[in-house]
């Protein structure tokens, strides 16, 4: 996954509280990355789909 997660053009500590937030909030959910982040098209500021 974090292959995957480099290239969202997140900081690690946002991607860690992501990540940390929906494991414990949502143990059990598969979640999918789509939108400009998912294909690496992003802009600074751009959000992120979930």
């Amino acid at each position: 996954m974090d292959a995957l997660l480099a290239k969202t053009g997140l900081k690690p500590e946002y991607k860690r509280l992501i990540l940390k937030a929906i494991d414990y909030h949502l143990p059990q959910a598969k979640v999918i990355l789509f939108g400009s982040r998912a294909r690496s098209t992003h802009k600074p500021g751009s959000d992120i789909d979930l």
